[in-house]
């Protein structure tokens, strides 16, 4: 009898250790273990996480310490792009998220993620690298800018890293826009753009997902392995949405579409360069790209060739 007793202590203990561990895991979990913060302007914007993998998340009334520098933009700007915040450690695609629960907003509306496990990308699916900075944006313009609008994404982000490195004395002039979603260092992806749309009336509405290596480990190029401590993501973020900003309102001016192709060909990579038409095999030379993104490319027979698809060229 007595050998029983002590078999029943011997197991009774790891058994009972085991259980509250899970018990106390769970209250964790659901108590202070927040995966997901929501900062909305209004609560009744909380119904769109119903249904969502976003379940065990906390409501709050203030940003991430490191996405306070957003307040510092100007009003107008962070009621248009970020007056309703999601911020994750670990989600599965700020781009399916807000594409699926988020239908009926159009704009201010910011989700930032630190780790994706399904983010979206043109070779399909991938898991993200703690250190980049990662999130999407509801947008909604004209549709006569739509097309432009693509043009702007990179020339915004190639700007924020220009503006910070700047404030130190540093100059990056390998930074360059790769027609036509990514930003290149160094001859290397230092970040992706994508852009979902719909048409709504005269009206586009945009859904728009962007990832910028700060300081993700290799095989990838980051800005803190190159320039290092310069950069945050909190920082490159605000700055990013300062000259996107500056961009699209720019808009509104007459001559708007030469100086955003101005702007570009001065960071594009492959201006000048030679490329491959596709679907010939011919060699060509870029020679122009027009404000809503068609480059003008020119064979070796003097034939102007215009390109609107990434497949119908191949860079060197």
């Amino acid at each position: 009898m007595e050998t029983k007793k002590n078999d029943f202590k011997k197991y009774l203990i790891p058994t009972a250790l085991l259980a509250s561990l899970l018990i106390g895991y769970k209250y964790y979990k659901y108590q202070w273990g927040w995966k997901h913060l929501v900062i909305f302007s209004s609560k009744s914007l909380l119904s769109n996480l119903e249904n969502s993998e976003l379940q065990c998340f906390k409501n709050s009334e203030t940003l991430p310490s490191f996405l306070e520098s957003l307040k510092t933009l100007p009003e107008q700007v962070f009621n248009k792009y970020c007056l309703n915040v999601i911020y994750s450690k670990e989600t599965t695609s700020t781009q399916t998220i807000l594409e699926n629960h988020f239908e009926n907003v159009s704009q201010g509306i910011l989700y930032v993620a630190d780790i994706q496990r399904q983010g979206i990308g043109r070779s399909g699916n991938w898991v993200s690298n703690n250190g980049c900075l990662m999130f999407s944006f509801k947008f909604e313009c004209s549709a006569k800018i739509a097309l432009p609008v693509q043009m702007m994404l990179p020339l915004g982000i190639v700007g924020a890293i220009e503006k910070i490195a700047a404030d130190k004395g540093i100059e990056i002039p390998s930074l360059k826009a790769k027609w036509p979603n990514d930003v290149y260092l160094n001859e290397k992806k230092l970040s992706g753009i994508l852009v979902n749309s719909k048409s709504n009336g005269k009206l586009m509405q945009m859904t728009i997902g962007i990832g910028i290596n700060i300081s993700n480990k290799s095989p990838f190029i980051n800005l803190n392995e190159v320039y290092p401590n310069i950069f945050s993501k909190g920082e490159v973020l605000k700055e990013f949405i300062s000259e996107f900003s500056s961009l699209v309102n720019d808009t509104e001016n007459p001559g708007w579409e030469k100086r955003l192709t101005d702007q570009y060909k001065a960071k594009w990579l492959h201006y000048m360069k030679v490329a491959t038409l596709s679907r010939d095999n011919k060699p060509c030379t870029i020679i122009d790209i027009n404000h809503e993104g068609t480059i003008i490319a020119r064979d070796q027979t003097g034939t102007f060739h215009k390109i609107q698809a990434r497949d119908d060229i191949i860079f060197s």
